[in-house]
């Protein structure tokens, strides 16, 4: 009588055909669709001959296209975890990291792309180092690493943003004693402060001449940028717009108020930018080490699931970690308002 071990082998490989069979058409058919859109939007944009010249000009056409188009295959399960608080917020902190480089995506989109990261590496470290565990921890640590750059692209553009606002108050007040009106001081503006700041009064400029009014205009202004030192400038702009007032004075002073600011924060950074690295190091070392230590020795994480000590061991050892930075985030996390 065959016993049913024997069965395991052959259904296992007929399984794994099966699955190949479906997923590598699916696959192959998605790419070459994908190198199509690049090609084409690349013809029709006069860039189709700087593809071979330029050597991330093909990444930068596929990562916005991707952006544009998303991964269907990730589709359904997007929709779902999009529902989620932690995952919609995290999207949406991408998406604004995106817009500040100047590529539009939605979250939906953003979403895809994550799943999209999260199986090429956790793929990738199982491959290479024949270990699940590994894999998924070059999963977690990959995702880890994305949230960080965006939050990282987030704050650079807001301290640009921030410090473009005093040079945006001065033009505005001289234009506006030079005699100009409300749209000629803010088309000024826009030609005098360079990005990010000079985009966004572009947009504004575009908003009034479309029909909006300045309330509107500048209201859009402050959702899509969140910077509260912006305040000054809605407020202003506002005030002089209803009483047509001069407001030199006003200007001058939110300036002032505003530098002093920045002067407060810089003086902070610098005095826990040593804590804030220390704090870096010291989480990241035992990640890195574990990670190191796997891909040398073979079966070393495989020995903390070998029994139930190991396992206490090794959940320990996470949780430590997590509260932790958790800790050193709520002591180096302070914030002025």
């Amino acid at each position: 009588m065959i016993s049913a071990a024997a069965y395991t082998l052959p259904l296992t490989i007929g399984m794994a055909a099966v699955s190949a069979g479906i997923a590598i058409p699916v696959a192959a058919d998605a790419l070459a669709s994908l190198i199509h859109r690049i090609k084409t939007r690349a013809r029709l944009s006069g860039e189709a001959g700087a593809l071979a010249g330029k050597r991330f000009a093909f990444l930068q056409l596929l990562f916005s296209d991707l952006c544009r188009n998303g991964v269907k295959m990730f589709r359904p399960m997007s929709a779902h975890l999009s529902q989620v608080g932690v995952v919609r917020r995290q999207c949406e902190n991408i998406v604004k990291a995106l817009r500040c480089s100047q590529q539009g995506c939605a979250p939906c989109i953003v979403c895809e792309l994550l799943l999209l990261c999260l199986l090429i590496s956790f793929l990738l470290g199982t491959f290479v180092s024949a270990s699940v565990v590994v894999g998924a921890g070059l999963a977690i640590v990959t995702i880890w690493l994305i949230l960080a750059q965006a939050s990282k692209v987030i704050h650079r553009w807001e301290v640009r943003f921030r410090e473009q606002i005093p040079d945006a108050l001065r033009s505005i007040g001289v234009c506006f004693s030079a005699g100009f009106s409300l749209q000629q001081a803010l088309e000024q503006t826009a030609r005098d402060i360079a990005d990010p700041l000079g985009r966004e009064f572009v947009q504004v400029t575009a908003d009034i001449r479309a029909g909006r009014s300045l309330e509107e205009a500048l209201r859009d202004l402050e959702q899509r940028t969140n910077v509260a030192e912006l305040r000054f400038v809605s407020v202003a702009l506002e005030i002089q717009h209803h009483t047509g007032g001069s407001l030199q004075q006003l200007l001058d002073n939110a300036a002032a108020s505003i530098l002093s600011s920045f002067d407060l924060h810089r003086s902070l950074a610098v005095q826990t930018a040593q804590a804030r690295m220390s704090a870096k190091v010291v989480t990241l070392m035992p990640l890195v080490l574990v990670l190191v230590l796997s891909l040398m020795m073979e079966g070393y994480i495989q020995s903390f699931f070998s029994s139930p000590a190991g396992l206490l061991v090794f959940f320990s050892a996470l949780a430590m970690e997590a509260s932790g930075i958790l800790v050193i985030r709520k002591i180096l996390g302070l914030k002025l308002d």
